[in-house]
């Protein structure tokens, strides 16, 4: 689903995927998608 969403997306954008994440523990210490999101707005 999530590749859908980002080919109809029609503004500026980026796909990250975490492979094995789950739901709502993205925010545990480890994972790179806070960083990612930090560096997706700061470009």
């Amino acid at each position: 689903m999530s590749q859908k969403l980002y080919e109809l997306a029609p503004t500026r954008k980026q796909l990250f995927l975490v492979p094995n994440a789950e739901h709502a523990r993205i925010y545990e210490p480890g994972h790179s998608y806070l960083q990612a999101i930090q560096q997706f707005f700061s470009s």
